[in-house]
């Protein structure tokens, strides 16, 4: 999956809050995890993205919190 298809299922499914994971994991990825990133905010889904470094923990979700 590249940039554009990563952003093309962001408006396919249209999700509250969007993680990207699995980015820099394995040789194949067809683009960094920058381009998404630029193409989703291009696209108007920055606001639903989560960022989330490499060993850092998030909490999403009120399920989440209990």
């Amino acid at each position: 999956m590249d940039a554009e298809q990563g952003a093309d299922l962001l408006d396919l499914l249209g999700p509250r809050r969007a993680l990207p994971i699995h980015h820099n994991d394995y040789p194949i990825f067809r683009s960094p995890l920058e381009d998404f990133l630029a193409e989703a905010g291009r696209r108007g889904h920055d606001a639903r993205l989560v960022r989330c470094a490499a060993g850092e923990r998030v909490t999403i979700g009120a399920e989440a919190a209990v």
